[in-house]
């Protein structure tokens, strides 16, 4: 027996105590279970903890237990499950073997007292022990596994809540096989469909189904194609059902608060103390969403102002509670903190539904779309719409659940894009008894962008504002706007130019990525042109305007995007604004160009910060191409201006850069500066200029040195350079030798079209190469023939444009060459990709007729 002083032994003593006993009496049953409560009795972590000793003491106990020691039982589970998830400690794999063949033989339903406890201990064993035996595993969840027996109303709905929790750690740390992964989903539906009709306990229900939900994520992105097919139907089922879990309690679905048209009109705001903040989210909750992953503050520390269900918010159609300790009895508190449970339960639905959606595809889901989403605004009063994503998204008290159902539905119109191609809002104002499937996608567009933006309009936190511009920036990137006559584009820039100086970063970059998917899509836009031609902040409401005064002052977008290029301290936002304006020069500079001068003056001065040189020079990549194409409206003195401040200082300086990535950009962005400005440009620059690329083109990095090389290639066509015989040498040895390079298809890919636009002068040439540049440049284009199809297509034009270049002469000094160079015509007609038989046989000089040109200079010659 345990005496008085035993009560300060150390843990190394009891626990060698505990080894000590070699037999297992009855009578020492007692003494037994006072050593594991004071093993147990411990602080965990133990600063003497000895793994050696831990491993002894769990044998030994399995040994001397039996599965009908429900008590023994009981405290060895809690002995693991100190040993694992406090000490953080592992055991042997011969102590897992023992302390599994024991918990396997306890753990029955019958054994409901100590069943939660053991559970415990298995999905503990399970966070640290991956190398589980097969037996174990067919065991727990085999076809006839025990963790499929606790099913309500045999076993309490407490117990099945621990169940699923073991059955998620099994699946989380445990590789498992498919069949038993398509048993769990069956089960876990089953576990969804049957529960809520065998519990009125609604705290209890609210935590199986979050474990049910939590295990769902966990399982979804490993299930097999197969099985998520044939189970979508009823999971889908399930989880809409618990997306709206006690929503009418808060009177949302019923009495949609929300008339048609604006709300704002009708309602007035109520103003109300904010009440205490609680913490919506525990700390051990594990959440798979973008959300959860925010830097904002609020969220990492569990402060968010509308967490607690009491907020108010200015949302007319929100659910509102006065919340304050001083004013709340016990029973209005569990009432908060029940509605809080059943708001969580609708975030991890909607968690759990978006990643089934992830999976499927964006044409799985396509044909489940009017299921989630309406296509016809709510009905006025008295009657009631049923509730979709959007309701959520709008009247959900709970912020993290709202961000939960926009990001369903993010994930529902992600790809969206070709199956949105048929839709049409332009509806008859007609009663018709048949509704065509392009009006209800246009319905369905209509309605997601009005609630949308509404909630967008009454949304004050910041997470919740993030995701509701993502899932605009994702719509914006998918709706055929140009056959929509909602002028949705004015709208959506409307709400977004309104919160764009959000104190929050990442409000400020979300509106940023929405701005840029606006310019980046669906180009032209009427909509987006009328946006460029006001210098206010607003859209004009036409697009039909001259360009008169209004081209003159700056537009909004660009006076935004400048202010923020000096935005060192939050490379972020200075990133997305560089972003815009490489959009906007990209494929509206019709409409910017005559800012080049404005926008260059910033970029130079930006270009200084070495942090953003790489985002800056594909902005300066885009205004090259636009002074070469508006040059004339410009001015070439303006144009040569410009570039000759890049060579002065930017570029070089780039080109010196440590980045590899940097210096290639740098190059591209020389590759723009155009003919007639590179004419221009005084002597010592021009050379300065060609100097600085041939050295580049022998760069070691494959990705500057193609770089490189495609700029020659540009360089070798300017009519400006023809009469530089001695760049047009150096620039036919670099692309020869850069062909020449094994080991990287990039370079060689790049190189073959320079070498093909190399071929396609010569005939422009004053004088002609030495003969001995011609046969370097047969041989690189027939070896181009024979290479991967991407080389090859540029090969074939190279060598029929060399054909046509080449007089007889040089063809009869080139016999041997021009053989191959058949042969090789030869087996790219016989073997090559269709591009490449397009080069072939309709060349730009007729390569055919070259073909057959060249042989009877062969047989001529023979």
């Amino acid at each position: 027996k345990m005496a008085d002083g035993d009560k300060a032994d150390t843990w190394a003593q009891v626990a060698g105590k505990i080894t000590a006993i070699k037999q297992f009496v009855k009578d020492e049953k007692a003494y037994l279970i006072q050593l594991l409560d004071a093993i147990n009795g411990f602080v965990y972590p133990v600063e003497a903890y000895n793994a050696k000793l831990a491993n002894a003491v769990l044998c030994q106990v399995c040994l001397l237990l039996s599965a009908s020691d429900e008590v023994l039982i009981s405290k060895c589970s809690h002995y693991v499950t100190n040993v694992v998830l406090r000490q953080e400690a592992a055991f042997s794999e011969d102590a897992q073997n023992k302390c599994m063949e024991l918990f396997l033989l306890s753990m029955t339903p019958a054994n409901d007292a100590i069943i939660s406890d053991v559970l415990y201990a298995v999905a503990a064993m399970a966070r640290v022990h991956s190398n589980w035996k097969t037996e174990y595993m067919d065991a727990l969840i085999g076809s006839s596994g025990v963790l499929f027996k606790f099913v309500p109303p045999s076993s309490s709905l407490q117990t099945c809540r621990v169940a699923v929790n073991c059955l998620h750690a099994i699946i989380k740390h445990i590789s498992v096989s498919d069949d038993a992964m398509r048993q769990s989903v069956v089960h876990l539906l089953s576990l969804l469909q049957i529960a809520p009709t065998h519990s009125l306990d609604e705290l209890q229900m609210c935590k199986f189904l979050l474990a049910c939900h939590k295990t769902l994520i966990t399982m979804v992105p490993n299930l097999p194609r197969d099985t998520l097919m044939a189970t979508l139907p009823s999971l889908l089922t399930v989880l809409k059902d618990q997306m709206y879990h006690k929503l009418e309690s808060l009177g949302q679905a019923g009495k949609p608060s929300l008339p048609v048209k604006h709300p704002s009109r009708h309602m007035k705001k109520q103003k109300k103390k904010s009440g205490r903040k609680e913490n919506m989210l525990s700390s051990g909750s594990e959440t798979l969403t973008d959300f959860t992953a925010s830097s904002d503050s609020d969220l990492h520390h569990g402060r968010n102002a509308d967490e607690t269900v009491g907020q108010q918010r200015s949302h007319p159609g929100r659910h509102r509670v006065q919340s304050s300790d001083s004013e709340l009895s016990d029973t209005e508190s569990a009432a908060q903190w029940m509605r809080l449970q059943n708001a969580k339960v609708r975030q991890h639905a909607c968690i759990c539904l978006a990643s089934v959606l992830k999976q499927c595809g964006a044409r799985t889901v396509f044909g489940y779309w009017s299921s989630f989403l309406p296509d016809t605004p709510a009905p006025p009063p008295p009657r009631v719409a049923p509730p979709t994503l959007l309701t959520l998204a709008m009247h959900d008290p709970l912020s993290h659940s709202r961000c939960a159902a926009i990001q369903v539905i993010n994930t529902i119109f992600e790809g969206s894009g070709p199956l949105l191609a048929a839709a049409d809002d332009k509806t008859p104002h007609t009663l018709q008894t048949f509704k065509a499937f392009s009006q209800t996608l246009g319905g369905i567009i209509k309605e997601v962008h009005y609630q949308l933006l509404q909630a967008l309009k009454a949304e004050k936190y910041s997470v919740t504002l993030v995701q509701l511009l993502k899932c605009l920036t994702t719509i914006v990137t998918n709706c055929p706007y140009q056959q929509l006559s909602g002028c949705y584009i004015t709208k959506v820039i409307a709400e977004a130019v309104r919160i764009s100086g959000h104190s929050s970063t990442d409000v400020s970059v979300a509106c940023l990525k929405c701005f840029a998917a606006i310019l980046g899509s669906h180009v032209p836009l009427a909509e987006v042109e009328a946006w460029l031609l006001s210098s206010s902040n607003a859209p004009a409401q036409s697009a039909n305007r001259k360009l008169g005064n209004d081209m003159l002052s700056r537009p909004w977008v660009i006076s935004h995007c400048l202010k923020l290029f000096g935005s060192n301290d939050c490379q972020p936002v200075q990133n997305e604004a560089i972003q815009i304006m490489t959009v906007l020069f990209k494929n509206y500079s019709q409409l910017v160009y005559q800012h080049c001068e404005d926008v260059y003056d910033h970029v130079v001065i930006a270009m200084m910060d070495s942090k953003a040189r790489h985002s800056l020079l594909r902005l300066l990549e885009e205004i090259g191409r636009c002074l070469a194409a508006h040059q004339c409206d410009i001015g070439s003195a303006k144009c040569t201006e410009m570039w000759a401040g890049l060579l002065v200082g930017p570029l070089p300086l780039c080109l010196r850069d440590s980045s590899l990535a940097v210096r290639s950009v740098a190059l591209d962005v020389m590759a723009t500066i155009g003919d007639s400005t590179l004419k221009q440009l005084n002597h010592p620059q021009c050379m300065m200029m060609l100097s600085m690329v041939l050295n580049m083109s022998r760069d070691a990095d494959p990705g500057v040195c193609s770089a490189a090389v495609r700029t020659l290639g540009v360089f070798v066509a300017y009519q400006s350079l023809f009469e530089d015989i001695a760049f047009m040498l150096d620039s036919s040895q670099s692309i020869v030798a850069a062909v020449a390079t094994k080991n990287n298809m990039l370079v060689r890919t790049k190189a073959t079209w320079s070498l093909a636009n190399l071929c396609d002068v010569l005939t422009n040439l004053p004088d002609p190469l030495p003969i001995s540049t011609y046969k370097q440049l047969f041989e690189s284009s027939t070896t181009a023939c024979l290479d991967n199809d991407k080389v090859k297509s540029n090969g074939v034009r190279a060598l029929g444009n060399l054909l046509a270049a080449m007089g007889s002469d040089l063809l009869r000094s080139c016999e041997g060459l021009v053989e191959q160079g058949l042969r090789a015509m030869a087996h790219c007609i016989a073997g090559g990709s269709a591009k490449v038989g397009q080069f072939v046989k309709q060349g730009e000089e007729n390569a055919t007729w070259l073909l057959f040109k060249s042989l009877c200079y062969c047989h001529h010659i023979s």
